[in-house]
């Protein structure tokens, strides 16, 4: 985080106001009203689960604070987002860094993984809304099963994490969970 900070502040951005998130917490009331008193107008919710972040954009709306910029990474991207947060007004604007294909259901038709991940997700469990967490959860298992193939017919314990240390990236083939998407320039 200080090298994220530093560089902010090299390029002119002032940090007025941090706070790590409690994983406890279920209002973010308190920490709204501070950065709107100390005149904040834009908020990184990097790190911070879809759950939480809703509930940080619902009590910024309740308190009529919307900074210039909210932003976050992937773990916002979520079905259920939108509606916990309070609906399509109360989240217009927020960036998303996403840099996984849109498993939900955005990609199936172009990227092989992405129809295979959302398939199976729903075979397993067809009320599951997936996030990025089910993502991670199914490129895990993907990588022990790529593994443990390669490890052979007789498989030790050290012959799979051999394998394992021994994968360094997947690729949108249709034999990975997670495919990579390009950012948009």
């Amino acid at each position: 985080m200080a090298q994220q900070f530093a560089g902010l502040k090299s390029m002119g951005y002032k940090i007025a106001y941090v706070d790590d998130v409690n994983p406890l917490a279920s209002d973010f009331t308190t920490d709204v009203i501070n950065m709107k008193n100390k005149g904040v107008n834009a908020v990184d919710l990097t790190g911070i689960e879809w759950r939480d972040a809703a509930i940080f954009v619902e009590n910024a709306n309740t308190q009529n604070w919307h900074p210039g910029l909210i932003f976050s990474e992937g773990a916002v991207y979520a079905d259920q987002f939108i509606s916990r947060a309070g609906g399509p007004a109360a989240t217009n604007g927020i960036q998303i860094g996403q840099v996984y294909g849109l498993y939900l259901g955005e990609d199936a038709k172009k990227v092989t993984a992405v129809k295979q991940f959302d398939t199976y997700v729903k075979k397993v469990n067809p009320s599951w809304d997936p996030d990025l967490y089910t993502l991670f959860g199914w490129a895990s298992a993907e990588m022990f099963v790529h593994a443990l193939k390669a490890a052979g017919p007789h498989p030790t314990r050290g012959a799979v994490i051999s394998q394992l240390k021994k994968i360094t990236s997947s690729t949108p083939t249709g034999s990975s969970a997670a495919p990579t998407r390009q950012p948009r320039r």
